[in-house]
């Protein structure tokens, strides 16, 4: 036989005696490992000290990340604008680079808007 065919064959063959007994006692182990974990959940009580650290760490982690998107969004603003500025010099005549800058202007103003009711309403 080739090695493919033996191969084949050897799969679906019944494992030798000691192949199977190592096989039995392994899937018993894990079997146990799994019962023994799923009773005894981990009994983890927080140090009040360490769990006001990680809550510390959580915050600048978070204040980092906000951070990191304000400037993100700061960059891109500025790249926009660069790139409408150069938009708008290239082109060939006064009355289309107006046209354009009207259509789209460099900086975007954001109109903040806000409540119009008092907080006590």
């Amino acid at each position: 036989m080739d090695p493919m065919q033996r191969a084949r064959h050897m799969a679906y063959e019944q494992p030798s005696k000691p192949i199977a007994t190592s096989l039995l006692m392994t899937q018993n182990r894990l079997r146990e490992h799994a019962l023994k974990s799923v009773q005894e959940p981990k009994k983890q009580m927080p140090d009040p000290e360490q769990e006001k650290q990680m809550k510390v760490v959580g915050q600048l982690k978070a204040a980092e990340a906000h951070n990191r998107l304000r400037l993100m969004r700061l960059r891109f603003q500025f790249m926009r604008a660069q790139e409408i500025k150069y938009l708008i010099s290239c082109q060939p005549t006064a009355r289309e680079a107006i046209r354009l800058e009207v259509f789209l202007p460099p900086k975007s103003h954001a109109v903040k808007s806000h409540d119009s009711l008092r907080p006590l309403q």
